[in-house]
């Protein structure tokens, strides 16, 4: 017989579920799920499971797109050789070079 938690992934899937004070239901039964391995009332909620798919999409893109650890590294130099630009009386090429590397660490970050 499969625990309460292996139930509950059917169920958070399943169009017949209902929320109430113990916890997801079936609206069919209107009690906790006591199925041994397979639902015989399950069926696949679409909208749900399209919203996952969406979802997982979107966060494999998500990962996909973060910057690598190489962008702060180029921020941290930008900034330092910016610096020392500006020691050598370089001023507004100092602070351009500060200014793209503070935007590198600040995307990095986000």
């Amino acid at each position: 017989m499969l625990t309460r938690k292996e139930q509950l992934v059917f169920c958070k899937k399943c169009t017949n579920r209902k929320n109430s004070d113990l916890g997801l239901i079936c609206k069919i039964t209107n009690e906790k799920a006591a199925f041994e391995s397979e639902c015989a009332d399950f069926e696949v909620d679409k909208v749900l499971e399209s919203k996952m798919i969406e979802e997982d999409t979107l966060a494999k893109i998500d990962k996909e797109t973060k910057p690598g650890i190489g962008t702060l590294f180029i921020g941290l130099f930008l900034i330092l050789r910016g610096g020392m630009r500006m020691a050598q009386g370089q001023i507004v090429f100092g602070l351009v070079m500060v200014a793209i590397g503070i935007s590198s660490i600040v995307y990095y970050v986000k």
